[in-house]
């Protein structure tokens, strides 16, 4: 037995919703609640949209787009990355508070769920979203 001999390490099976096309525009989060979207039956343009403008998008001051727009259920869904959302400045913060009052007047209801949770495990997390339910996140006040 050679003590510097290399064991080899098998790489770690990917989950189904880790295996992202190459084409696919968003994030591997994103990516994550659309392929739970599809396993729920849920169809594009039917059940929901993804990375939908409101108020102008991201062209006008105060708008936003909406990583998934659930028309059905009236819920508009942000995927929101740790690093660029809950830990980022108060900059960031404060945009994302804004954003979510314009949402919310307009009688929709917002939920965040955060890149882990949606990586973790997508098809409970979307349940959750469409039933308006936020889990708790962090550096949120």
């Amino acid at each position: 037995f050679n003590s510097l001999m290399a064991v080899p390490i098998s790489p770690r099976e990917l989950k189904p919703w880790e295996r992202i096309p190459l084409t696919w525009p968003g994030s591997a989060p994103e990516y994550a609640i659309y392929w739970a979207h599809e396993k729920l039956g849920l169809k594009e343009g039917i059940h929901y949209y993804y990375q939908s403008p409101f108020a102008g998008g991201r062209l006008f001051i105060g708008g936003a787009v909406i990583d998934f727009m659930e028309i059905d259920v009236n819920v508009a869904i942000r995927v929101q990355g740790l690093y660029f959302h809950a830990y980022a400045g108060g900059d960031r913060r404060a945009l994302d508070h804004l954003q979510r009052i314009a949402i919310e007047s307009q009688g929709i209801t917002v939920v965040d769920i955060t890149d882990e949770d949606a990586l973790e495990s997508p098809i409970p997390v979307l349940r959750d979203a469409r039933s308006g339910i936020e889990r708790p996140q962090p550096g949120r006040e």
